[in-house]
């Protein structure tokens, strides 16, 4: 009985372990990105930057991303005192409203100095993703 009882115990952990590991993610409904000058730590406020947002029924070629003053996301002491903090985002809206499944969104930005990359996906998002305004999904990139 004991044995049983075990049993059904870890499948039931594998399980949820599998279902969390294989759920498809949420795809962020905007994303803000930062761009940063060559030496990594002035931010550009003059960048041009384009994405293209694929999934498996949509494909947006060349959507461009639009210069922000500052983020709607609250930000933490140390950080509020930084004068740069909000400056050198640039803001993308995917429309993937409430989108679950396979997604890539390819982000280029071309500066002065030069062009920078980013690839967002179901399995990789090089951002801190927060759910804002209702359940969207906000994904800020520095």
């Amino acid at each position: 009985m004991k044995k049983k009882i075990i049993l059904i115990f870890l499948f039931l952990i594998i399980g949820v372990i599998l279902l969390i590991e294989f759920l498809p993610s949420h795809a962020p409904e905007i994303v803000y990105i930062r761009v940063l000058k060559a030496d990594n730590q002035t931010p550009e406020e003059n960048a041009f930057c384009k994405s293209n947002i694929i999934t498996p029924n949509t494909i947006i070629e060349d959507k461009n991303l639009e210069k922000i003053d500052s983020l709607p996301i609250n930000c933490y002491a140390e950080e509020c005192l930084d004068e740069n903090y909000n400056k050198g985002y640039y803001k993308l809206e995917t429309e993937l409203k409430n989108y679950k499944g396979k997604f890539e969104i390819q982000i280029v930005c071309i500066t002065e100095t030069g062009v920078s990359y980013t690839v967002l996906n179901n399995t990789h998002i090089p951002c801190e993703v927060k759910f804002i305004d209702g359940g969207k999904a906000v994904g800020s990139c520095n």
